[in-house]
């Protein structure tokens, strides 16, 4: 039994060949300093740019089938930027096979036996890993990488088809398999590199077949013989798990003893970077996926905004300024659509929580035990599945505004728990036991009429007083005189961007205007769904007429809804309802309406409306 030596096989630009370095004391410092146990001649590398320490950890350590053991290690970043298997790093427990590169050196943690060399191929290998390593933390897609690193297999092992295969957990794991390859693989072939991943996925470690027809397995296989394959590798990746996460597949055609034991090594080293990268660009282009969702989400609040000069409007502007730089809750009272998010995101703009979290809630959305699960969080163990804490929103809002929408759809236990934080200023998770301090400011928003919510008790009235420091009525659209036209205009000009980005003022984005009949539909309808439903009027006639946009275009001409004056014609002077109740049967009549358009379709009538199925619902079960 001998034991293994950990070591480091070193690239570095300018250099011939390739160095081993054997890991045999408890430190080692990699830079280009003097103060280096390892020089490296690289301008981009700092002086004292890292050091590979020796773990105290055992679990660290590489153990062969001989009993042969090695000590494990941990990467300490220094003065410069590192990165691990193509993702940054400053301290992380190596593993065979990491691929370490800096400025533009590279680095591959190895186990083998003390005699081992770095082998003649290893230079350009790992100059390929790291090439590999250095594209994934700029950005490589996933696709792409694997592209790359199939046609680094290619050049560097001389063969004539090459295969990967990303394995899933269910079924039968070949026939589920994720295949790229490159190369004309035939039937023949591809049942052929079945068998030998079969093969592999059982020993779980490389095969070298230097010559097929010496296999009596594969010898006597009708594939082999239809293939002419004469000489292949398999190689199994090692997923996070410790099982395979996948297979790589190097054949030669009508080639006996086309590859040996460097080969072997090569196709090896790539299997154990391949899952490590793959992981990489998979999280990389999660996040640019997230970034580029967070830019667009950025891109709509910019383009949020109070406009408007109404009176009605101005007076709610006046209101929200005043109370802005103090810490008093706020009650934003209107209809759907009327812009109470927009109210609530400016009035944590303009106060002093504006450089802490915006966090909003809508209480209509979700049933009741899964909204208090996300407003105060969860501790670990509260039920099947909780297998850590998590934090709810509450938290989240801690230094910032937390904003609830549709507050009347509570459910009154949550509102219960809800006033108990707002008195105390302390959240206690479900299923938990220790509540932890928190400091948001609170606003609060609805569509339904205080006086019903508190007489129908859906709105608990203790509640409703913290609420309520102070409210702020948000005017109607059609209260709002000709805020509706500016309104229009500000909806297209976001459209022309959303349709044109920088271009949004060239001639042919201009070409996309509102006709004057257009205008007037605007300036005629009721717009019970107020700005939510003119912006998506406006929306839906850009995409629809991509130039002059008609009351067609808008969707005006099959929806308008009756003219207030038609509304008015059924009163009765001697009995006239309060306004409120007016008002709500006008919405249910108009969403029964909707609902009758869309042939009882609730789901798309509630899309058309901008407003949740539960809203459709409650207008629908209402007498």
């Amino acid at each position: 039994m001998s034991d293994l030596v950990a070591h480091l096989i070193v690239v570095e630009p300018g250099a011939r060949d390739a160095r081993r370095i054997p890991l045999a004391g408890e430190r080692l410092v990699i830079g280009r300093g003097d103060g280096a146990d390892v020089a490296l001649e690289d301008a981009e590398v700092a002086e004292r740019h890292l050091e590979i320490q020796l773990s105290a950890n055992p679990a660290d350590g590489q153990r062969d089938g001989a009993g042969g053991t090695a000590r494990g290690h941990v990467l300490v970043r220094g003065d410069g930027p590192v990165w691990v298997n193509g993702r940054r790093a400053q301290k992380v427990t190596l593993g065979a096979g990491d691929l370490i590169t800096l400025g533009r050196s590279a680095l591959s943690y190895r186990y083998g036996a003390a005699e081992t060399s770095a082998g003649s191929g290893a230079r350009e290998v790992l100059e390929r890993l790291s090439a590999l390593a250095r594209a994934v933390a700029s950005g490589l897609s996933p696709r792409d990488l694997t592209e790359r690193a199939l046609a680094d297999l290619h050049d560097l092992t001389g063969a004539d088809r090459v295969m990967l295969a990303r394995l899933t957990a269910e079924g039968d794991p070949l026939e589920q398999a994720r295949v790229t390859s490159r190369g004309a693989f035939d039937i023949a072939e591809r049942a052929l590199s079945r068998t030998a991943m079969a093969g592999v996925l059982e020993r779980r470690q490389p095969l070298l077949w230097s010559d097929t027809t010496s296999d009596p397995d594969l010898a006597i296989a009708h594939s082999v013989r239809e293939a002419h394959v004469r000489s292949l590798i398999c190689a199994p990746i090692a997923g996070h798990d410790g099982g395979v996460a996948g297979v790589l597949y190097v054949s030669a055609v009508d080639r006996p003893q086309a590859f040996g034991r460097e080969a072997l090594d090569v196709v090896t080293l790539y299997a154990q970077q391949l899952v490590a990268l793959m992981t990489a660009a998979e999280r990389e282009a999660e996040l640019a996926g997230r970034a580029r969702a967070a830019e667009a989400e950025l891109a709509e609040l910019r383009g949020a905004r109070i406009v408007g000069s109404s009176k009605a409007i101005g007076a709610a502007i006046a209101r929200l300024s005043k109370v802005a730089s103090s810490d008093i809750a706020v009650l934003m009272i209107g209809e759907t659509g009327t812009g109470k998010d927009l109210f609530a995101r400016e009035l944590h703009r303009l106060g002093r929580r504006a450089r802490g979290p915006f966090v909003a809630v809508n209480c209509g959305a979700l049933p009741g035990e899964l909204l208090e699960a996300e407003l105060f969080g969860v501790a670990r163990g509260a039920y099947t599945g909780a297998s850590a804490d998590r934090e709810g929103l509450i938290r989240a809002a801690h230094g910032g505004t937390l904003f609830l929408d549709e507050i009347g759809e509570m459910p009154l236990a949550q509102q219960a728990k809800l006033l108990r934080v707002l008195e105390s200023r302390r959240v206690t998770p479900v299923g938990g036991d220790s509540a932890r301090e928190v400091d948001f400011r609170i606003v609060a928003a609805t569509n339904r009429p205080l006086e019903r919510m508190l007489g129908s008790h859906t709105l608990r009235e203790d509640l409703y007083y913290r609420l309520a420091g102070v409210t702020i009525e948000l005017p109607p659209l059609r209260e709002r005189g000709d805020d509706v036209i500016e309104l229009a205009a500000h909806c297209l000009a976001v459209e022309r961007t959303r349709m044109f980005g920088d271009q949004a003022d060239s001639a042919a984005a201009q070409q996309l205007h509102l006709t004057p009949a257009a205008l007037s539909a605007i300036r005629r309808h009721h717009w019970p769904g107020n700005v939510r439903e003119l912006a998506a009027a406006v929306r839906r006639g850009a995409l629809l007429s991509r130039g002059a946009i008609t009351p067609e275009h808008l969707g005006l001409a099959e929806m308008a809804a009756p003219s207030p004056d038609a509304e008015l014609r059924g009163i009765n002077d001697d009995k006239i309802e309060p306004l409120a109740a007016a008002r709500d049967a006008f919405l249910k009549r108009y969403v029964e309406r909707v609902v009758d358009k869309f042939d009882g379709n609730r789901s798309a009538a509630a899309k058309a409306l901008m407003v949740s199925r539960r809203t459709v619902f409650k207008y629908l079960d209402e007498v």
